[in-house]
């Protein structure tokens, strides 16, 4: 899957960076090659926390993220993910063992291990930096960010690159199946789309710490909210905070705003579906809007915690498909709009 060519940083495992520019892993390895002399046969393409990753999350990352091209006989080991991983042991070992000590320690479990990701964290960055916006206050965070001045409106186009990204596939992957005659339909309906995100400025708000709907704390530190079936997180080491240095930005990169009711699976085909069948009845573009752009059904989750396989129990309601307002056809039966639904003329 290849997307419009833009500018990453490619380094070694010595270290060795070069901005190079790329629309698929393809592209990348062919610069690991001519660059570092690595056989893309051969190579693999990671974050810098070890992350394999592959076109489709490509198309999910910002510019100027940073990968890693390695030979087989290399690896990436970051770390403070250690740690943390460490800390996911201690906390299974509690939870399995039945003995007299971890009775004794049972009821401060959780003081504990909050205490040790506490002590990690501060080890990882020191409050100053971690508190720190501007470029003059965190220069290394900003390595690779040419244009930025601000860690908040860095993490905000961050938010609106993911949101603009599903906007762009969701419309490029309806326009392959819906007839011609729904073709206006669906145009109409991602203008809609369009201005709905446009007056939320693409839901930037979401990685930016202070806003009102932040999905992280004061201090910029993001809770997985767990899989798409779970109310929460079952592992207390599923956190991070991007703001406080650069590793954590660009292994934050892994983290994915996963939909409940699946976007591919289920939303898409029920717009198409909706469109087809609307026999001039009125779409409602404000449902299917929440659905693929929003926290109504978007949670943010660990790599661990996103689910790739059927989302069982999690659909599209049908009900919600139109809203039913008598509102007439327009002129000559043209699509017309109405509190933010689109009338469909397809037969």
């Amino acid at each position: 899957m290849k997307t419009k060519r833009r500018p990453y940083i490619l380094q070694n495992f010595k270290g060795d960076r070069k901005q190079v520019t790329a629309s698929s892993c393809c592209d990348l390895l062919s610069s690991g090659h001519s660059l570092f002399g690595i056989p893309p046969k051969d190579a693999s393409l990671v974050l810098e926390d070890g992350t394999e990753i592959d076109d489709e999350y490509l198309a999910t990352c910002g510019d100027y993220t940073v990968f890693s091209v390695l030979r087989p006989s290399e690896t990436i080991k970051y770390i403070p993910q250690k740690a943390k991983e460490l800390v996911g042991h201690f906390t299974r070992l509690l939870a399995s063992r039945s003995n007299e000590v971890v009775a004794a320690l049972e009821p401060y479990k959780g003081q504990l291990i909050e205490q040790m990701l506490g002590n990690i964290e501060s080890l990882e960055v020191p409050e100053h930096v971690l508190l720190a916006d501007n470029k003059d206050q965190d220069p290394k965070w900003f390595e690779g960010e040419k244009r930025a001045t601000s860690k908040r409106k860095v993490m905000r186009e961050r938010a609106k690159t993911r949101i603009k990204g599903y906007f762009y596939k969701s419309k490029e992957d309806l326009q392959k199946c819906v007839s011609e005659n729904g073709k206006q339909c669906l145009s109409q309906l991602f203008e809609e789309f369009s201005a709905l995100l446009r007056a939320g400025d693409h839901n930037g708000h979401y990685f930016v710490r202070g806003e009102k709907e932040a999905l992280c704390c004061e201090k910029g530190q993001f809770l997985c909210q767990g899989t798409f079936s779970k109310p929460s997180c079952d592992s207390r080491v599923h956190r991070i905070n991007p703001y406080g240095s650069r590793e954590q930005l660009v292994c934050f990169s892994t983290w994915n705003l996963d939909h409940r009711v699946e976007r591919s699976r289920s939303i898409l085909p029920a717009i198409g579906k909706a469109i087809e069948e609307a026999n001039g009845r009125i779409l409602n573009a404000r449902y299917f809007y929440k659905l693929l752009f929003t926290t109504d059904n978007l949670k943010l989750v660990h790599p661990v915690c996103h689910i790739k396989s059927e989302h069982g129990g999690f659909k599209c309601e049908r009900a919600h498909w139109y809203v039913d307002d008598g509102a007439p056809c327009g002129d000559n039966g043209k699509v017309v709009w109405k509190n933010h639904c689109v009338r469909s003329t397809v037969d």
